[in-house]
């Protein structure tokens, strides 16, 4: 090769090299002139600076992704307390202490106490009635202890078992079937229907009744049933 060719192609390779580092040197000065990006926009190309107030930096921290933040108005941000109020109490609430009940000491009936009464119905037909016998005696611990018997008082009479009839004490009762009765004789008699006892206290009151259910027909009156009622003061 001659010398004068190789001179010239030195001098072109130097001529590019100089231009590609003015420009690099120039691009480079040009992107250091730019302000810095941050949040890029990929759809745009666009930049968009990132705002850093309060209000978002509160809106990242403290909510749920996809929610929208509202700020607290100065308002809201003060405690609601209630309005303090002091009760007046009742009168009811000044003593809730139940007053207990005035029990009255249960009396002991007295030594050798014998208690008796009759009672009678007055039936609607002549010649025949109830009549109960009650005769009451002292129990070991004051109590008294009472025994009803209880009559049919007739004259002539012709009659078969009679049920549901009873005897009542206060809350006790003795339900039964009064016996039948063949008296030809046209005399006074007396027969047995039932007994019945129970515990009384001394010094109670207590209701009486009796029911024979005769269900016929005597000195041609129509009979249901023969009843008595009276009041027992065990004293």
């Amino acid at each position: 090769m001659k010398t004068g060719t190789l001179t010239k192609a030195l001098i072109i390779i130097a001529s590019v090299l100089a231009v590609s580092i003015i420009g690099a040197v120039v691009v480079g000065q040009a992107q250091k002139s730019k302000p810095p990006v941050s949040g890029t926009d990929t759809d745009t190309g666009t930049a968009e600076p990132v705002s850093t107030t309060a209000e978002q930096t509160v809106n990242t921290e403290n909510n749920h992704p996809g929610t929208e933040y509202n700020p607290p108005s100065s308002s809201s941000t003060k405690e609601n307390n209630p309005p303090v109020t002091n009760p007046t109490p009742s009168s009811s609430s000044k003593d809730t202490t139940p007053t207990p009940p005035v029990t009255t000491p249960v009396q002991k009936a007295p030594a050798n106490f014998k208690y008796n009464k009759t009672i009678s119905s007055n039936s609607a037909a002549k010649y025949i009635n109830t009549k109960s016998v009650i005769v009451g005696t002292r129990n070991d611990d004051g109590t008294v202890h009472l025994k009803v018997s209880m009559y049919l008082v007739h004259w002539s009479i012709f009659t078969g078992g009679c049920p549901n009839s009873f005897i009542k004490i206060g809350d006790n009762i003795s339900t039964f079937t009064a016996p039948a009765v063949n008296q030809s004789e046209n005399k006074k008699g007396e027969t047995l229907l039932a007994m019945f006892e129970v515990d009384a206290i001394y010094g109670q009151t207590l209701s009486f009744s009796t029911l024979y259910t005769f269900n016929g027909t005597y000195n041609d009156v129509k009979l249901e049933g023969i009843t008595s009622e009276a009041t027992l003061t065990i004293k």
